[in-house]
């Protein structure tokens, strides 16, 4: 019973620094049939090709070059159907897309344009909430104002009251078409569906055949999913589990990744029981969260640098045991809701080594790993104390080399004057871009190892903790070791056992090597090594 009020009804290769020109790396060429890194786009803010300022369909197709360079098997386009707001997470109708990005044809013209270039499309999907002006709230409404309700039609399809409940005034909004209440947690725009409706299911299962079968998209991003039923998880796994259960009788292998902010790693999982993808919000970066274990954290306090694996780990081992793989798992450091962490090492000594050891760290952990346009140029994008917009977060993507941005939403001002194209920065052997290319390209020749393989915190000696974390991985009947460095200068870890490297990256251009029980790595590098080998 959603949020039990029924009794009141009626989401190239790098050349080496200075010094060590003799210096190369091991590089695997990746299959182009593997992967699974993805790419979310704010897609009014990411590329525009009428000269209108307002980022669409026909742009992003024109960028998906310089996605497939970078390695992307997979983009995400927030909400694209018609809305009155900026962000569109207030659907009008969801069988259609906003004209703002195009039309139908424009978009079936892109998901066939990522298709031949072997890139899966996921669109953002919004289903706790619609716009007021949504043909099915003014149905519902007008179902209401007739007296009607508890027989399952158009007046049950809403969290209608008659009565605003006790302690809930601030989410409750009156409507005097319907003569009642409804609720509108996030905005009185957005009037909350009742998702027990058998009406709203059908109209669910329409939206899921029109958009996979017909439209040809490979799946969908969940918005808000632990407010479907209150943070009710059981009901919320258990609506999950319809949702996938219906992708999949349209396309088996459907993509459904959903957003579910706060969760510790046991509640996270549980909500992956649903066999849906999940964010991995806990080792994900926010100015507010620096101090927990996420990837920016760890690499700016020594403490959390020393806690994060073991975080990690327990994500991969929980997804596991709750969802039958690790794979479920979404890691990410930003997205559209959350600061950028453009800013985030000013200041600090080695910013550039610590930035493109980030990017590594995340590109390699268990699971879909997911990128926020403009992150591989590290755009800037602070929400602020002074403002309760997002817009800042969501500015117009630089492309440099004359591409025109994007206009900010809400015309707020732009901060990324400063910031390097990236059509430039693809140019820049040394360009955060060109790291996150490698770490893409790394993952990518390995996907299956980092996406379905079992991660667990190999423990290290406390001389070695302060800068080195690894992994154990299991797959498939052999063992592998990720090693990461957190050091400004070469270094040697001792290891028992014996290993090969496969694969690694270091900032300065240092091969990794093994050798009498030791390995020898560069500045900020990861490395991967199988056992045994």
């Amino acid at each position: 019973m959603k949020k039990g009020l029924l009794a009141l009804m009626a989401l190239p290769f790098l050349l080496p620094l200075g010094g060590c020109s003799s210096s190369t790396y091991h590089f695997v060429e990746a299959d182009s049939s593997k992967g699974s890194v993805g790419y979310e786009i704010f897609v009014g803010s990411f590329r525009d090709s009428d000269g209108d300022g307002i980022g669409d369909f026909k742009g992003i197709e024109e960028s998906l070059p310089y996605l497939e360079d970078l390695g992307i098997r997979r983009i995400w386009l927030t909400p694209i159907m018609p809305s009155h707001s900026y962000h569109k997470y207030d659907v009008d109708d969801y069988f259609a897309v906003d004209s703002s990005f195009g039309t139908m044809e424009d978009f079936s013209s892109l998901v066939d344009a990522c298709h031949a270039k072997g890139i899966d499309i996921i669109i953002d999907l919004v289903l706790n909430h619609t716009s007021r002006y949504n043909q099915w709230f003014k149905d519902s409404a007008a179902a209401r104002y007739a007296g009607e309700g508890g027989d399952g039609g158009a007046a049950d399809d809403y969290m209608w009251a008659d009565r605003v409940p006790a302690g809930e005034d601030d989410v409750y909004h009156y409507y005097s078409q319907a003569a009642s209440y409804y609720l509108g947690a996030f905005s009185p725009d957005m009037p909350e569906l009742n998702l027990d409706s058998p009406r709203i299911r059908k109209n669910i299962e329409d939206i899921v055949s029109f958009w996979l079968e017909r439209q040809g998209i490979d799946g969908f991003r969940l918005d808000a999913t632990t407010y479907y039923y209150e943070d009710d998880v059981e009901e919320n796994v258990s609506f999950l589990t319809w949702f996938r259960e219906t992708c999949e009788k349209v396309k088996e292998d459907v993509y459904i990744v959903g957003e579910a902010w706060g969760p510790d790693q046991a509640t996270l999982a549980r909500y992956a029981s649903s066999k849906i993808h999940f964010f991995n919000f806990p080792t994900a970066c926010e100015a507010a969260n620096l101090g927990t274990s996420s990837y920016i954290g760890a690499l700016k306090n020594s403490q959390t640098w020393l806690s994060f694996d073991r975080s990690l780990a327990t994500a991969s081992s929980l997804f596991e045991e709750e969802a039958g793989e690790s794979g479920y798992l979404a890691p990410f450091i930003s997205n559209h809701d959350m600061d950028r962490w453009g800013t985030y090492f000013n200041g600090v000594e080695d910013k550039s080594g610590l930035e493109k050891l980030a990017a590594a760290m995340m590109i390699l952990s268990p699971g879909t790993p997911w990128m926020y346009y403009g992150e591989e140029i590290l755009m800037n994008g602070l929400r602020g104390q002074d403002s309760s917009s997002d817009a800042l977060r969501r500015q117009g993507m630089v492309w440099g080399d004359g591409v025109e941005k994007c206009k900010t939403p809400e015309n707020r001002a732009d901060i990324n004057g400063e910031t390097v194209g990236a059509l430039e920065a693809q140019k820049d052997p040394q360009s955060l871009y060109q790291h996150y290319k490698r770490a893409i390209n790394l993952r990518n020749a390995h996907n299956d190892l980092f996406e379905f393989g079992s991660f667990a915190q190999r423990n290290l000696n406390q001389a070695d903790m302060a800068s080195w974390m690894a992994f154990d991985i299991s797959y498939e009947g052999k063992n592998y070791l990720l090693v990461h460095h957190k050091a400004g200068e070469e270094g040697q870890l001792a290891l028992q056992g014996n290993y090969t490297v496969l694969d690694d990256l270091a900032v300065d251009g240092t091969a990794a090597s093994y050798a009498d029980g030791a390995l020898t790595a560069g500045a900020y590098a990861s490395i991967l090594l199988e056992e045994g080998k």
